[in-house]
């Protein structure tokens, strides 16, 4: 009698799960087969099978053929039949203009306008939200301008860009010229007037050699570090604010330093850190980390006695350093492997990964990641001795907003550099006819659009 209860309660509960299964393929055939696609995508990764990335780098030097398989070593290690072609010798526009995408754009924050208005960066926010992508691991700086850009585009919600790795600002210097001068070394935490005031110490003529204090640089990329724009929250060019004249009059206060305007009055840009290395007159430079890791072995080579420490903030924002530039994957909607594309991107967010670009790559953190910074080109010893750490002292300032009179007014800004090197008008003086020729740029670029 038992057995016969035993079976039958075997038969009662077959039979119940074959009616619940019956149902749930039902429910599923109803709303699309959703059930079986999510199984699908948490069963099967689109990297598991062979698919080859095709990359644009549209950032100068961000990206080359060594460097792929270098950056990609995380994604390559993980998933062999993953590879990438970097596109060379070929147009954006062009591809476009024939239907063809690149899987992924490299590219950086200042540049991220233009790939957006041209409908090229795929809005990833979903993606991101399937994958639970944690943005509290994100450096700050970097998501407010992943805002900033979407909010351009009355799109606040969307994410347009992947932020892979972060540039930091620096200040580089030339020991042995302090040192022939009797002059401290600039410090962590220094503003723009101290470093004047340092450039006017070591300025001069020593063994028939003239050394120039500093380079200040281009005037728009202080205007960035200061986050100032040229177009004011009305849409119009403002260019005589209180910001404006700050960063000028670090300009006007350094071509003013007697010897900083040589006879040969062009030269009054000193050829940045092209002429720090090679003519080692040069005593100071504002700089990038990344650019300046990869000069390292000349400097080197040339016996450059160098050493860095946090860039110069200006006396309004002195906890603020250089504005944040970052480098960032593009994913267009239409790529043929965004899927794909859209994975790698998550991929080289991990620890072990931005691990990986900072020790061995030399590519700053966007993690807001303390020990991960820290370990910035810690797989060579090129920084042994050097004051790296310092850098990271001080937060990245927000960047300016974006715009798409920014580059032609950029242009217009190297003559003001100019004009106050060499015709010796006073900072009111060159903002006011700045102002009057940004107008006329402005005007001619909208009658374009």
């Amino acid at each position: 009698m038992k057995k016969l209860v035993w079976w039958g309660s075997l038969v009662l509960l077959l039979t119940l799960s074959l009616l619940v299964g019956c149902q749930n393929k039902n429910s599923a055939e109803s709303d699309g087969g959703s059930t079986k696609n999510e199984a699908t995508e948490n069963s099967e990764n689109v990297l598991d099978g062979p698919v080859t990335i095709t990359i644009y780098n549209q950032t100068m030097g961000l990206i080359d053929d060594d460097l792929v398989t270098e950056l990609f070593k995380p994604v390559t290690d993980k998933y062999p039949d993953v590879s990438f072609e970097l596109l060379k010798d070929v147009n954006l526009e062009d591809m476009v203009a024939a239907g063809e995408v690149p899987d992924i754009i490299t590219t950086s924050n200042p540049m991220l306008y233009d790939l957006i208005d041209m409908e090229l960066a795929g809005d990833m926010s979903k993606f991101l939200d399937r994958q639970n992508f944690d943005w509290g691991r994100i450096n700050p700086a970097i998501i407010d301008d992943l805002k900033q850009q979407s909010e351009t585009f009355d799109t606040p919600d969307a994410i347009y860009g992947m932020p892979i790795s972060l540039n930091y600002g620096l200040l580089v210097y030339n020991k042995e010229i302090f040192d022939l001068f009797g002059v401290d070394y600039p410090e962590a935490g220094l503003t723009w007037d101290e470093v004047i005031d340092l450039a006017r110490q070591v300025t001069g003529t020593r063994d028939g050699v003239d050394y120039i204090g500093f380079d200040p640089g281009w005037i728009h990329e202080a205007l960035r570090a200061h986050s100032l724009s040229y177009i004011d929250d009305n849409g119009e060019v403002d260019l005589t604010t209180d910001g404006f004249k700050e960063v000028l009059s670090v300009f006007d206060q350094a071509y003013n330093i007697p010897g900083m305007i040589g006879e040969n009055e062009e030269n009054y840009g000193y050829g940045g850190i092209t002429k720090f290395i090679e003519e080692r007159r040069l005593a100071m430079f504002p700089y990038w980390v990344i650019p300046l890791t990869s000069r390292i072995p000349v400097m080197e080579e040339t016996g450059v006695e160098w050493d860095i420490t946090t860039f110069p903030a200006f006396s309004s924002t002195p906890d603020l350093g250089r504005n944040v530039d970052y480098h960032a994957f593009v994913i267009p909607e239409t790529a043929k492997n965004r899927e794909a594309a859209l994975q790698i991107a998550v991929e080289m967010m991990s620890d072990e990964a931005q691990t990986y670009l900072s020790e061995q790559v030399n590519r700053v953190t966007v993690l807001d990641n303390e020990d991960i910074r820290e370990s910035y080109a810690a797989g060579s010893d090129m920084y042994e001795g050097k004051h790296l750490q310092e850098i990271f002292s001080i937060d990245p300032s927000p960047d300016r907003k974006p715009s798409p009179y920014n580059s032609e007014l950029d242009e217009m800004m190297k003559e003001v550099r100019k004009k106050l090197a060499l015709e010796n008008k006073d900072v009111n003086t060159v903002l006011r006819e700045a102002q009057e020729e940004a107008n006329k740029v402005v005007k001619d670029i909208q009658a374009t659009q």
